[in-house]
């Protein structure tokens, strides 16, 4: 089972990057089987973006730009395969070697849903990592991206608090950060201009298609 990239879903333009710190350009992680025998699929899938937010965190905010701020997202990716949670390719066979001395069973699903797959989610995360898992982190996991408007942050001054898609993600940040001291009011109109330019794009693309549309249409049928 596959799930989509965290750091590429909340990039800029959420493209698949080649250099993905996270996928490798692949757009994806393999969710392990193993792990799957005995937590539900989305408990296992939160239990990977906490753990990657969560040291997307400590490296945000005790480095500097300067510092190759990616190792403690990538070192975890190392825990995260060792432990089982990820694989390096989907797997044809079920590898329990990670869970020996747990019942062969799944989980059965909790009443309270959502709130109990977090729970379980949070301890799967810190007990792989062992690095804390912070409420921010589940509610950075899920925030939405947000634009600067021209008149925030004139100077640019410090580090940037969102990422280059506006998103205040530590592991968007880390992966997809946005330029240091650049000029919110330069920012904002770069990003309108892009918009209306994809906006006629879209137009065009869909007139383009009606047209070939008709035209087959209009073709006699062949017997």
């Amino acid at each position: 089972m596959r799930k989509l990239c965290p750091a590429c879903i909340n990039r800029l333009d959420h493209v698949v990057h080649p250099d993905c710190i996270v996928c490798n350009g692949n757009g994806y992680m393999a969710l392990g089987e193993g792990a799957m025998a005995f937590y539900r699929p989305e408990v296992v899938s939160k239990a990977v973006e906490l753990a990657l937010e969560s040291a997307a965190r400590v490296a945000d905010l005790h480095n500097t730009l300067s510092d190759d701020r990616a190792q403690a997202v990538t070192s975890v990716i190392e825990q995260l395969h060792e432990s089982g949670l990820v694989e390096e390719e989907e797997s044809p066979y079920v590898n329990t070697a990670w869970w020996s001395g747990r019942p062969a069973q799944k989980q059965p699903r909790a009443k309270d849903g959502k709130f109990a797959s977090y729970q379980e989610a949070t301890e799967l995360a810190e007990q792989v990592v062992q690095l804390p898992i912070l409420t921010l982190d589940q509610v950075l996991t899920e925030a939405e991206p947000y634009q600067y408007q021209r008149e925030e942050r004139p100077n640019a001054r410090g580090l940037p608090v969102l990422s280059a898609n506006g998103h205040p993600s530590h592991l968007a940040r880390v992966a997809d950060p946005q330029e240091p001291g650049r000029s919110t009011a330069d920012w904002v109109q770069e990003r309108a201009v892009d918009e209306r330019e994809a906006h006629v794009l879209a137009v065009a693309a869909s007139k383009a298609s009606e047209r070939r549309r008709r035209r087959q249409s209009r073709q006699p049928a062949i017997i």
